[in-house]
C-alpha cells in the first residue's frame, strides 16, 4: 500500500462512514470522494477532485474539506519550486558507476508526478531547498511560512558533500537470505534500484549515528528506496495477491 498524505484523507473518510451508517447522503459522498482519492496520481489531480467537494465542505461531517484543500495548494507550490531546484542541480552532475545510480533514481522519483503526495517527500526533498531563483511571488510565502524542512536545517550539509560521502564508502556485502521487510528482501526493479539499495547498505555496514554526515546520508538513501518503492509497485500486483491469497484461506 503506498504511503501517501491521501491515505490519512481516505482513512477520515471511512471514519466518517463507519460513523453516519444511516445518513445515505453522508456515505455516498464519502464513498465516492473515496473512490476518486484512490485514483489521484498527482496533487493537481488530487486538488481538482477536493474542489468539486468543497460545496459540502460547510456542513458537518465534511468540514475538514477546506482544510485538505489548502494543504494540497502548499504542496503543490512547494513542490514546483523545489523540483525545478533538484532538476537545476542532478542534471548537469556528471556521475559514474554507483553514484550515477543513485543520480538517476533521484532524477526519475522526483519528476514523478506522485511523488510530491508520498508521506516522505518532505523529508526527502530537504536535500533541494528552494533557491530565491526558483520560489515565485506566489509560492514564497507558502515555503517561508510552512517551514517544510526538518529542524536543525543550520546542521545541513551540501549534497555534493553527501554523495561524495556515499561514494568512499566500502562496499558491503548484500545478505544472501535478507530479513523480510528489508529493503534487499524486494525484487530489484532495474539495476541503479540494486545500486542504490547496495550504497544503503554499505552505509548501515559504516554505522556511525554521532557523524553528521553518516546521518545524512542515511535518510538520504532511505527516503528515496522507500518513495521509489511505493511508487512503482503496481497496484494490481498487489490486488492480484491479495486474491490468490483470499483463495488459499
Amino acid at each position: 500500500m503506498k504511503k501517501t498524505i491521501l491515505t490519512s484523507y481516505i482513512g477520515a473518510l471511512k471514519y466518517i462512514i463507519a460513523n453516519h451508517p444511516q445518513d445515505n447522503k453522508v456515505v455516498i459522498i464519502a464513498g465516492s470522494l473515496i473512490a476518486e482519492l484512490d485514483n489521484a496520481q498527482s496533487p493537481v489531480k488530487a486538488k481538482e477532485i477536493l474542489e468539486k467537494y468543497l460545496i459540502h465542505s460547510s456542513h458537518s461531517p465534511f468540514t475538514d474539506l477546506n482544510k485538505w484543500h489548502e494543504e494540497i495548494n502548499k504542496l503543490i507550490a512547494f513542490s514546483d519550486a523545489a523540483k525545478n531546484t533538484a532538476a537545476n542541480f542532478l542534471s548537469p552532475m556528471q556521475l559514474q558507476g554507483q553514484p550515477r545510480a543513485l543520480q538517476n533514481l533521484l532524477i526519475s522519483t522526483i519528476n514523478n508526478s506522485e511523488c510530491p503526495l508520498h508521506t516522505r517527500y518532505r523529508s526527502l526533498m530537504r536535500f533541494f531547498p528552494p533557491s530565491h531563483q526558483t520560489l515565485t511571488l506566489e509560492n514564497i510565502v507558502t515555503y517561508l511560512s510552512q517551514r517544510f524542512f526538518l529542524a536543525n536545517n543550520s546542521h545541513q550539509l551540501p549534497l555534493n558533500d553527501i554523495l561524495l560521502y556515499i561514494s568512499q564508502l566500502p562496499a558491503a556485502e548484500l545478505p544472501e537470505q535478507p530479513q523480510n521487510g528489508s529493503y534487499a528482501a524486494i525484487d530489484f526493479l532495474n539495476e541503479d534500484h540494486k545500486q542504490v539499495t547496495q550504497l544503503l547498505y554499505n552505509v548501515t555496514a559504516a554505522s556511525n549515528e554521532g557523524c553528521r554526515k553518516w546521518q545524512l546520508a542515511n535518510g538520504l538513501l532511505q527516503d528515496l528506496l522507500e518513495i521509489y518503492k511505493d511508487l512503482n509497485t503496481h497496484p494490481v500486483v498487489e490486488k492480484e495477491e491479495a486474491l490468490k491469497a483470499a483463495i488459499r484461506c
